[in-house]
C-alpha cells in the first residue's frame, strides 16, 4: 500500500516513551493447511520489519490461525488480538490506535474500546 513505509518508518518504535507496534492478523490459511503457523508468523515478522523498520517482540505480532468457520475468541472482529497486545505492553484501549482496512478491523477496535483509523485515510 502506497505511503505506508514512508510514514512507518519515521516513528521511533519503542524508544524511550516513543509509541509501541503491534499487528493482528487473521490467518485462516494456516487452519486450512495452505502454510505453517511458523511461516505465518515469519511473514508478520518480515511484514513488521519491511513497513516499519522495526522487530516487535512475538507478542506483539498476533495472528489467528483458525479456520473460518471455526469459533474463537481471536479472528477479527472479535478483540482477542488487540486485547493480547495491549495486555503484553501493558496499554489501555484509550493509548491504542488500531489502523485497518476492513470493516472486520472496525468492528474489533471497538470491542476492543481502542480508536480505529481507515487505512486509507492514516496512509495518505
Amino acid at each position: 500500500m502506497p505511503g505506508v513505509r514512508d510514514r512507518l518508518s519515521q516513528v521511533p518504535w519503542g524508544s524511550a516513551g516513543g509509541p509501541l507496534f503491534g499487528i493482528a492478523s487473521n490467518q485462516d490459511h494456516v487452519g486450512y493447511g495452505h502454510l505453517t503457523l511458523t511461516t505465518a508468523r515469519n511473514l508478520l515478522r518480515e511484514l513488521a520489519h519491511a513497513a516499519a523498520d522495526c522487530r516487535p517482540p512475538d507478542a506483539a505480532l498476533q495472528l489467528c490461525p483458525h479456520r473460518l468457520e471455526q469459533k474463537c475468541e481471536c479472528r477479527k472482529p472479535e478483540p482477542g488480538m488487540l486485547l493480547a497486545i495491549m495486555s503484553f505492553y501493558g496499554v489501555s484501549p484509550n493509548e491504542t490506535l488500531f489502523v485497518g482496512n476492513h470493516e472486520v478491523d472496525r468492528e474489533a477496535a471497538a470491542r476492543a474500546r481502542t480508536s480505529f483509523s481507515w487505512s486509507s485515510s492514516f496512509f495518505p
